[in-house]
């Protein structure tokens, strides 16, 4: 079989190759092709947001949600919810804004080393929507992809609510904290900028490790690339958690407010961190690239092959 786009769509699976000698039906490179380039990455998108929310708001949850009284005890010695106390988290003293950050960077280099070989462990909508914008994959793809970072986000935070004691569920059964707000003293604009920023420290990080001549330059950076994207993650959650509790992340924004009801300034981590990791691959490319001039620009007109 002579080599055409069919076999350019089954050739475009990470670490696969076909022979153009091999006898294979277009049908049966459609269908192969489907399912892995496009149906199984999609799940192990959603399995790793899955297992990245469970993992990271169990944490901040488990150890950091617990009722605070501003009355008297009652007669059994409990704390009467229905008074003026409320739960209390990071600031509550339970938790330091460290071992958040450890927690999610520590998640994140975890799942990047496991998955890359997978589905390129994007984990992250906006990481999803700068590699479409920049066309590294399509946007059938892409949009597959954060439908399920979503729904696996959802899943993670409601397993999270799902194990919680009831004496740790603020009322209705919801997470009681570890969703995404602007803190008070800070702007939605400012909330805005830091998101954007945090997200393009995750993004150059995420260019830098895909970049073939930073591989070819030096072969220890394709291989501490995982390590460095959840070391980027862990600054910025240092940076970010008194300020919004850190989302970079729109997914883990929208399983943690469906989890806790809360859909505080939603708007701010959809669009903060998908500008800043859109700008920031643009930023890479047109600037950083060191590849022959016009390259990218002919990259962004073909477009990625395959599904």
């Amino acid at each position: 079989m002579s080599g055409g786009v069919e076999l350019d769509a089954l050739e475009a699976r990470a670490g696969s190759t076909v022979d153009a000698g091999d006898d294979l039906s277009a049908k049966q490179i459609r269908d192969h092709s489907m399912v892995e380039d496009l149906l199984r990455p999609a799940l192990v998108e959603f399995v790793s947001t899955t297992l990245f929310l469970f993992f990271t708001l169990g944490h901040v949850c488990f150890n950091g949600a617990y009722w605070v009284c501003s009355g008297d005890l009652g007669e059994n010695g409990e704390c009467d919810k229905s008074d003026a106390g409320g739960w209390q988290g990071l600031k509550g003293g339970h938790l330091t804004v460290e071992s958040v950050a450890f927690s999610f960077g520590l998640m994140i280099f975890v799942l990047v080393y496991s998955t890359a070989s997978l589905s390129g462990a994007n984990i992250n909508p906006a990481v999803t929507s700068a590699l479409v914008a920049t066309r590294r994959i399509s946007l059938t793809k892409g949009a597959l992809f954060i439908c399920a970072q979503c729904a696996g986000a959802a899943l993670g935070c409601g397993l999270v609510v799902a194990v919680l004691p009831s004496s740790m569920l603020a009322d209705g059964d919801v997470m009681p904290i570890g969703y995404n707000s602007v803190a008070d003293g800070y702007s939605q604009g400012g909330a805005f900028c830091a998101e954007a920023i945090g997200t393009g420290l995750l993004m150059f990080t995420v260019m830098a490790a895909i970049d073939s001549n930073q591989a070819k330059a030096a072969d220890h950076i394709s291989k501490l690339a995982p390590l460095a994207i959840g070391i980027a993650v862990f600054l910025a959650h240092l940076l970010l958690v008194p300020m919004t509790n850190c989302s970079i992340n729109p997914a883990r924004t929208f399983g943690a407010s469906i989890a806790s009801g809360n859909w505080e300034d939603h708007w701010v981590f959809w669009l903060g961190p998908i500008f800043g990791a859109v700008f920031t691959a643009f930023a890479y490319d047109l600037v950083l690239d060191e590849r022959p001039d016009k390259t990218n620009c002919a990259q962004y007109m073909k477009g990625p092959k395959g599904w």
